[in-house]
C-alpha cells in the first residue's frame, strides 16, 4: 500500500490493446481517483483503492437514480435484482470500462421503462434522461448501442413532453417518430465516430 505512486524513473508503456476498445470517458472515473492520490500523494496501493472507490460511486449512483426512475412500478425489484448480479457488483469495484457502461445501461433501461409503463404523459425531465442515457451508454461503451433498440417499443407520443402536447397537436405519432428517427441518426453517427476512433488507437498501438 505505501510504495510510491511514481519512482520517478522512466515511463513504461504497456499492452492497452483491451482498454482501447472503449473511450476514454469510462476511465474518468478511475483517473479522477489516481488524481485525487497524487494531490495526496499517497502509495499506489491507496491510489488503486480511490480509483476503485470512484468507479464504485458511480455505479451506486447510476444505480440508485435508475431505481428513483422507476420507483412505483413493479419492475423496480427486478431493476434491483440487476444491478445487484454478482458480476455486476464485482465490475463496479474493479478499474474497468463496465462499471460506467453498466450504470449508464441502468439508468437508460429504467428511464425506457418510466416511458413505457409510466403513469400519464412523461414530464420533459424523463424524455431528457433517456436521451442522456442513451448517448452515455454510447460513450462508454459503444458496443452497447443496441440498447437503443430499446426506444422502438415506446409509443411515439411519449416522446413529446407533456408541456408540447398542445403544440403538436393531432400530429403527435408524426412528430414522436422524427424526434426518435432524428435522436437515433445522432446516436449511429456517434457509434460510428468512437467505433472508428477506438479501432484507429489500437492499431496505432
Amino acid at each position: 500500500m505505501g510504495a510510491p505512486l511514481s519512482s520517478g524513473g522512466e515511463t513504461v508503456d504497456f499492452d492497452r490493446s483491451n482498454a482501447a476498445a472503449s473511450p476514454f470517458i469510462a476511465y474518468l472515473p478511475a483517473a479522477a481517483g489516481f488524481r485525487i492520490a497524487s494531490w495526496l500523494d499517497v502509495g499506489a496501493g491507496w491510489a488503486i483503492l480511490l480509483a476503485k472507490l470512484c468507479n464504485a460511486a458511480v455505479y451506486v449512483v447510476g444505480g440508485w437514480f435508475a431505481l428513483c426512475l422507476v420507483r412505483g412500478l413493479r419492475v423496480r425489484w427486478l431493476l434491483f435484482a440487476i444491478a445487484l448480479l454478482p458480476q455486476a457488483v464485482f465490475q463496479a469495484v474493479y478499474i474497468t470500462a463496465d462499471t460506467y457502461a453498466n450504470a449508464a445501461a441502468l439508468v437508460f433501461v429504467a428511464a425506457v421503462l418510466r416511458l413505457i409503463l409510466g403513469r400519464g404523459h412523461p414530464p420533459a425531465g424523463v424524455i431528457v434522461t433517456v436521451a442522456a442515457a442513451g448517448l452515455g451508454v454510447v460513450l462508454g461503451k459503444p458496443s452497447y448501442a443496441i440498447l437503443l433498440a430499446l426506444l422502438l417499443a415506446v409509443p411515439p407520443s411519449r416522446f413529446i413532453p407533456a408541456q408540447l402536447l398542445g403544440c403538436v397537436g393531432e400530429r403527435v405519432r408524426r412528430v414522436g417518430w422524427s424526434v426518435l428517427a432524428g435522436y437515433l441518426v445522432v446516436a449511429a453517427a456517434l457509434t460510428l465516430a468512437l467505433l472508428r476512433l477506438t479501432s484507429d488507437a489500437d492499431g496505432a498501438h
